[in-house]
């Protein structure tokens, strides 16, 4: 059956779909006996095409996906304090196996990091990359800043990886409950939190950092809560192992209304998704 598809790799069909579907089969038949090299040269004449079923169309963005990510342990998220190369990320994000990586906005290849310093215990880790030429990247800033019951706030990341989309994420909530009413001294969240949020910035109508998203509530039957470590936590963990000569940059003056719009403009060239990859 097999030698039948090779003629398939030089023909070009009329039927988009036709084509989509048959290259399809042929590289899960290749797969099947573990001969990669000919999967893929189906997958990418399956490309070439542009299928008009719409089943076709969420096979193939499947397939790619699962190619793009076949060596990604986990994600999650990350964001810019210096344009020096700085990252803050939870240290959950980055331990265990594997290479720490950062994607990057318009580049084609993630930008290896090194992890320069962790807190196991209030989960937090500074990364260091090399910031490439042209690249559109702007630090956020962290302020000392308690929000306080009802505060609104907006969350930033990747939730599930690319499973929803490689674009940033963008979600708003309010304040549940300040870190002092709280058994682990986080901020309780009225917002929704998914694996891959971790890391993200929790920043005020301003568009400054007031916490770190790090944690949800789960369990059957939970409508599930988010937790995020305060700047409390963020600034004495960046003061002691932030080098003197990393500039910050400065936190944005207070807004007197709120414009989401506006904020999500000024964090989102300074938010990362962190990947750990099978080496």
């Amino acid at each position: 059956v097999l030698d039948l598809t090779k003629p398939w790799l030089n023909r070009q069909f009329i039927d988009p779909n036709r084509a989509v579907q048959t290259h399809l089969m042929a590289a899960q038949l290749y797969s099947a006996i573990e001969n990669e090299s000919e999967a893929e040269n189906h997958l990418k004449r399956a490309n070439s095409y542009k299928p008009t079923k719409t089943e076709l169309v969420e096979a193939l963005r499947q397939v790619n996906l699962m190619l793009t990510n076949r060596n990604v342990l986990s994600t999650g998220t990350g964001f810019l304090i210096s344009e020096a190369g700085y990252v803050m990320t939870n240290n959950h994000v980055i331990e265990g196996e594997g290479k720490v990586v950062v994607r990057i906005p318009g580049q084609p290849d993630p930008v290896p990091a090194e992890v320069i310093a962790r807190d196991e215990m209030r989960d937090m880790a500074l990364l260091k990359l090399t910031i490439p030429e042209g690249a559109n990247l702007t630090p956020v800033a962290i302020v000392d800043s308690s929000v306080g019951r009802g505060a609104s706030v907006a969350a930033f990341g990747f939730p599930l990886g690319d499973a929803l989309g490689t674009g940033l994420k963008f979600t708003t909530g309010f304040v549940s409950t300040p870190p002092e009413g709280t058994d682990n001294n986080m901020i309780l969240l009225d917002m929704r939190v998914n694996p891959g949020n971790s890391g993200g910035p929790l920043v005020d109508s301003s568009g400054n950092v007031v916490g770190m998203i790090t944690a949800k509530t789960g369990g059957f039957g939970v409508d599930s809560y988010g937790f995020a470590l305060p700047t409390s936590d963020l600034i004495k963990f960046v003061d002691t192992h932030l080098p003197a000569d990393a500039a910050r940059p400065a936190p944005e003056p207070e807004a007197t209304t709120t414009a989401w719009d506006k904020v999500d403009k000024r964090v989102s060239p300074g938010v990362l998704m962190i990947l750990k990859l099978d080496e």
